[in-house]
Order: C-alpha cells, then structure tokens, then sequence
C-alpha cells in the first residue's frame, strides 16, 4: 500500500536543518544514516519529514534523482 503525503508542512525540522540534511544527502550519495549523522537528526526524523511535508519530499526526489543520471551516464 502506497502512503499518501500531506499537502502541508509540518514542523518536525526547521527550514535551516532541512537544508543541512538534504545537502548531507547529496554529499553523501543518499546515504540517509550518514546524512542524518552529519544533520544530527534521527533517521525516523528525516523519514517523518518526507512523508509530511510535500516540497520536503520533492526536494529528496531531485536529489535522488540527480544521483540516478549521474550513475546511468557513468555506466552507460
């Protein structure tokens, strides 16, 4: 069963440690662990946050996304 994300935001992290968690993220690959340690945030912090907060979770899409290309380019 697919979750549904909230069309809201919620106040789990601040703007200021979203961005220090999602530039951990594309630092460290997607590695959400490292990411999180880097942020000094709980992995089920980071997880809540994506499913709550739309643009959140949009914002963890383009940078796996981006890793994605980056790969396929590299092997193909």
């Amino acid at each position: 069963m697919e979750k549904e994300v909230v069309r809201r935001s919620t106040n789990a992290l601040s703007r200021p440690r979203q961005e220090k968690f999602l530039q951990a993220l594309e630092e460290k690959r997607m590695n959400v662990s490292a990411a999180c340690r880097k942020a000094g945030i709980a992995t089920s912090t980071a997880y809540h946050q994506r499913r709550m907060d739309e643009d959140f979770a949009s914002e963890w899409q383009v940078i796996e996304d981006n890793l994605l290309d980056h790969l396929e380019e590299r092997e193909w």
